[in-house]
């Protein structure tokens, strides 16, 4: 497998069998520095501030939401189901600590943490409910837990061709395993016995197109491409008009994370 522009959207369940692993962390790397991803980030951690014991960031990636989390004095550790991640995690920090583990197989006692977090990393995984199970377990009675993640369904770019537009984001949905994990998580958990529910909505704004093409419409295009759902020509008068969009500054789109915060009971 290699990790063109849909891999590392749509693969990071198998970032280890990748033949160029470096494009998912650089991938993961750049996300960290857009500022307007940032304020989801944020809540995630303001969820879980002050929170005494150990806890866990399930899918820690490049490792920083650990670094910055006990930086803020928690008791942090992460895991991620990719060895290439987590040598990555303990070269950039290696005052931290990393494990590699599912997010459904995580190797915690039962009741042995007091918080969990989960950013962007719902959408990749096939069984949400074993997930969902297993932070249950591990978790202490009355511990907090936050899941952050988009629903890829209300990801809107305007366009004078919808119809691509459409066909592009709907190629780009259809190779993420759980695309509407923004939405669903909050009753993945009352399912599972969590109580204290709640969603916050946060829009993040996309207002020009290289910022769309860093994190959405690049790897949606080569999607597109390679489903033949359209043709080159339709392709190319569609990013001329995002382009122009985008020069003279009318360029308007927008995602949505979703903070889903909940105790276990």
């Amino acid at each position: 497998m290699g990790t063109g522009k849909a891999e590392v959207a749509s693969h990071f369940r198998a970032v280890d069998s990748a033949a160029a692993p470096e494009g998912f962390i650089e991938y993961l790397k750049d996300a960290e520095t857009e500022p307007r991803a940032m304020v989801p980030r944020a809540m995630t951690y303001e969820a879980i501030s002050g929170v005494t014991g150990r806890g866990v960031d399930v899918g820690s990636g490049t490792g920083l939401a650990v670094a910055q989390l006990v930086a803020g004095g928690q008791q942090a550790v992460g895991i991620d189901n990719s060895s290439v991640m987590v040598s990555e995690s303990r070269a950039r920090f290696p005052h931290c600590q990393y494990l590699q583990a599912a997010a459904a197989e995580t190797p915690f006692q039962d009741g042995e943490l007091s918080w969990y977090r989960a950013e962007r990393v719902y959408l990749h995984l096939d069984d949400v409910p074993a997930a969902v199970r297993e932070a249950r377990r591990v978790l202490k009675p009355g511990s907090p837990v936050v899941i952050a993640d988009p629903d890829l369904y209300s990801t809107v770019f305007g366009s004078g061709y919808p119809d691509v537009t459409a066909k592009v984001l709907d190629s780009f949905r259809s190779q993420i395993p759980n695309p509407a994990a923004g939405t669903t998580t909050a009753g993945y958990l009352a399912e599972a016995g969590f109580t204290d529910i709640a969603v916050t909505a946060v829009v993040i704004p996309v207002m020009d197109y290289a910022m769309a093409a860093r994190f959405t419409l690049d790897q949606a295009l080569a999607m597109a491409r390679e489903s033949g759902s359209l043709g080159e020509d339709q392709i190319q008068l569609w990013l001329d008009d995002l382009t122009r969009r985008s020069r003279s500054g009318c360029f308007v789109g927008s995602g949505t994370m979703f903070v889903t915060t909940a105790k276990r009971a």
